[in-house]
């Protein structure tokens, strides 16, 4: 196995264990981003940071474009996953009709990185 799709898996079994997911960023910092398709990307959004999962040969294809053949560092998963992930949310978002230049800006939606806690006392 080649050393790309041996980081593959790596990554693959991290999602599927749940120490890599996708995190959403807070809406509330966007309310009038997305007008009155708000409502509708909030819910796709909200549906595949829970559902979505990489597939393993458009992974090890992204990584080999993106890093050729030498090994990326530990931050693969952020140049590599968190595009596809984004990747996978504007083109469902298109496909439900939202506009093309929203369904991009919806792409920031998501994170890697858990959300700080905000607590309001």
């Amino acid at each position: 196995m080649e050393p790309l799709e041996s980081l593959a898996d790596t990554l693959l079994f991290e999602w599927q264990n749940r120490r890599l997911r996708l995190w959403l960023t807070n809406l509330r910092d966007c309310p009038d981003e997305f007008g009155h398709w708000a409502g509708l990307v909030r819910l796709r959004a909200e549906h595949l940071s829970d559902q979505w999962r990489p597939h393993r040969t458009e992974l090890v294809e992204r990584l080999r474009t993106h890093f050729g053949e030498s090994i990326p560092d530990a931050m693969a998963h952020d140049q590599v996953l968190l595009p596809m992930a984004a990747d996978a949310l504007e083109a469902d978002l298109v496909a439900k009709g939202v506009p093309k230049p929203l369904a991009e800006r919806a792409r920031d939606l998501f994170t890697l990185e858990p959300p700080t806690a905000q607590w309001r006392l």
